[in-house]
């Protein structure tokens, strides 16, 4: 397959990992990196806000803290598995295929929110193959584009109250689209928990269809019963998508462990409920717009 094809099958492609900080990160950074193992499938890029007139050494450090291979990101550079991607200061990237793309910044653009831009870029080049990580920083750069990646499946971390700075994993938590709160020493244990429970042993064909049995009817049920919305017909596919990533962020494989895992723990239906409601059919569950309509 060429560099230039746009159809690169997600085999071929590895899955992202998004890291961003800004004061207080490098320590972040580095505790997450000491803790990763040497082969975990991903690709990782790392943005910090840096002064742009100086020149960084997170590269260096970095490498020494990972067997990963470190290298600063160019324009059009290629990601790769088990690689590290350091986005140099004062630049924004996307990523547009396999490739990370720059932004010009000379059109009337923030660069001061790079995380957004990259989270964004991520959600729809990999969806539930990606994932967002907030870690110690000042200001809230990131909690606009990892909505945006959870809604397409992604995994959304933030580090804990270890930051030494925690006004950008605070305003990420705010969003209500972080999964789980860790140190970043912690971190890696979870990604390598959803790759090995989505995309590297996702639904088989098999149960996908038997998700439109008794069990998938069971949840459907039960939704109605806790939250009174019923989603018996809602969109089979979307409906299967927002189940396997709630089963996958509590490390199930199986659709029927998912509903003993209800009947134990029925807060998960809140949860699950929240990840069905997309933003687009918001105003149908605004009371006011349709007093207004009956007026």
């Amino acid at each position: 397959m060429s560099d230039a094809d746009p159809e690169a099958s997600e085999s071929t492609s590895p899955p992202v990992v998004a890291l961003g900080g800004s004061a207080g990160g490098l320590e972040a950074f580095e505790a997450f990196f000491a803790a990763l193992p040497a082969r975990t499938g991903y690709a990782f890029v790392v943005v910090s806000h840096l002064d742009p007139e100086r020149e960084s050494l997170l590269p260096e450090l970095l490498q020494r803290r990972t067997q990963l291979v470190v290298r600063q990101a160019t324009e059009s550079c290629r990601v790769s598995a088990d690689a590290v991607y350091v986005i140099p200061p004062g630049h924004q990237v996307v990523l547009r295929g396999e490739r990370l793309e720059f932004l010009d910044l000379s059109e009337p653009r923030s660069a001061t929110r790079p995380l957004d831009a990259l989270f964004r870029s991520l959600a729809e080049a990999r969806g539930p193959r990606a994932v967002a990580i907030v870690l110690s920083g000042t200001g809230g750069d990131g909690s606009l584009g990892l909505r945006a990646l959870r809604a397409a499946g992604g995994l959304v971390l933030a580090q804990d109250e270890s930051a030494r700075y925690e006004g950008m994993p605070e305003s990420a938590a705010r969003t209500g689209g972080v999964h789980f709160v860790l140190s970043p020493s912690e971190m890696p244990d979870k990604l390598l928990e959803f790759a090995a429970g989505g995309f590297v042993q996702p639904l088989t064909p098999e149960a996908a269809e038997g998700a439109e049995t008794e069990d998938l009817q069971q949840v459907v049920r039960s939704l109605l019963v806790r939250t009174g919305h019923d989603f018996s017909l809602y969109k089979q596919g979307t409906l299967r998508r927002r189940l396997e990533r709630r089963m996958t962020t509590l490390g199930l494989g199986a659709l029927s462990a998912y509903l003993g895992y209800l009947r134990e723990h029925p807060l998960e239906l809140d949860a699950l409920f929240s990840d069905l409601l997309i933003g687009v059919t918001e105003f149908f569950r605004d009371p006011a717009a349709f007093e207004s309509l009956r007026e």
